[in-house]
């Protein structure tokens, strides 16, 4: 017998293989019945072991309403920092400019706050007067707008408007 014959299935793919059978006729390697050893795609469908596949529309579904609700959460609160930073800088400034801009921020930071609870009677005035509201995009441009405002204010204020403009980042990511 030769070195040839002998040689195990790892040394020689030609060799025969467990489970396989050479037909010496045509030199084909023919598959013998037992399907344990071969590969799954070649295996009745009915004994090959399912992968477990994962779900991604699911995990999908769970996780954009957790990052909406943080994006609400997140503009609440902005909208309640504004209007104190915006009534503080009100009460102690001497300039009018900065009052009127005080007011104004007070009046938007009023809108974004009332459309984030979405209460039915406030959302259709928001829907009919404000609709860019509903815009991702304007809606971004507009928490853009009011934390340059922010700008005019005290250090506070700054902050503020850095925070605002870091939501309106986060808005844009979502």
């Amino acid at each position: 017998m030769s070195t040839w014959q002998t040689a195990s299935y790892e040394d020689n793919p030609f060799a025969e293989a467990p489970g396989n059978k050479i037909d010496s006729k045509t030199a084909l390697i023919r598959p013998s019945e037992d399907t344990s050893v071969q590969p799954p795609w070649l295996q009745d469908q009915s004994t090959v072991q399912s992968i477990p596949v994962v779900n991604v529309e699911k995990a999908l579904d769970t996780e954009i309403p957790r990052m909406i609700l943080y994006t609400r959460i997140s503009n609440l609160v902005l909208s309640v920092l504004m209007i104190v930073v915006s009534l503080l800088s009100l009460l102690t400034t001497n300039n009018a400019t900065t009052g009127v801009l005080a007011c104004y921020v007070v009046v938007f930071s009023c809108l974004l706050c009332c459309f984030e609870t979405h209460l039915k009677q406030i959302s259709k005035f928001i829907a009919m007067n404000f609709g860019f509201m509903y815009s991702a995009k304007s809606r971004t441009a507009f928490m853009i707008f009011v934390g340059t405002i922010l700008f005019s204010f005290n250090l506070f204020g700054k902050i503020i408007g850095l925070l605002m403009l870091a939501n309106a980042g986060f808005n844009i990511y979502i």
